[in-house]
């Protein structure tokens, strides 16, 4: 199941960057306000990342806030206003560490009155195996094993100089395990087939859902994120 909706459609728009239309913000009725929300907790912090829209929009539509208008994110009653402008549209601000309550609040506000949506985070899980910094062949599979299973997404990514990158999707519901087969992580075209190099990967636990009333939609996903080093070897 593909989760990460808004980081591909923010993707795409970072690409056709001068081609994105700008209007207000005060342009939107707050009957037909959509907000999205993409909560992101890693190890060095956590990001968050909001926008508002309207129904029928194009999806390179850049709405700006303007006049009263402010989104915020609100953690355990310590209210942030999200207003640092996202190159590719949108609003972005971070937290330092990797602790966030499990309700997070979020929300619109317009001359004083405020919309909210909780934002669903997944909960928090720690890495069983393999030993980090460990060494591991391609040519053999990796068992990958994490705390608390739960009914959320998991999204497994690998990374490296000498790989392709490639991502694996989790079944749900996830048993705390999941096995990257033999064979099926590939050396790129500018290293030989017996390069040695660091693999990242990371494994992602993410919640998602449609942004509810009063909005008229929109996407709030909450995402966590473990990330651990490998040695790969042919």
């Amino acid at each position: 199941m593909k989760t990460r909706v808004i980081t591909a459609v923010l993707a795409l728009a970072a690409l056709s960057l001068s081609a994105c239309d700008e209007e207000p913000s005060a342009s939107i009725s707050t009957t037909g306000l959509k907000l999205n929300a993409h909560v992101t907790v890693n190890e060095d912090g956590s990001d968050v990342f909001m926008s508002v829209d309207k129904p029928g929009s194009a999806w390179d539509t850049d709405y700006t806030l303007s006049g009263s208008d402010s989104l915020w994110i609100d953690l355990s009653g310590g209210r942030k206003q999200v207003d640092d402008g996202a190159l590719f549209g949108g609003y972005w601000t971070k937290f330092d560490g990797d602790e966030l309550p499990s309700t997070v609040q979020v929300g619109f506000s317009r001359s004083g009155a405020d919309m909210n949506a909780t934002v669903p985070m997944p909960q928090k899980f720690a890495l069983l195996a393999p030993a980090i910094q460990s060494t591991w062949s391609r040519s053999q599979p990796l068992t990958l094993r994490w705390t608390s299973p739960a009914r959320d997404s998991v999204q497994i990514t690998v990374t490296g100089d000498c790989i392709e990158q490639a991502q694996f999707d989790v079944q749900v519901p996830e048993s705390g395990t999941f096995t990257v087969p033999a064979g099926s992580l590939h050396t790129a075209a500018a290293y030989p087939a017996s390069a040695t190099c660091w693999m990242a990967v990371g494994i992602s636990r993410i919640q998602q859902s449609v942004t509810p009333a009063p909005f008229v939609g929109g996407t709030l996903i909450g995402e966590r994120n473990e990330r651990f080093l490998l040695s790969s070897s042919q």
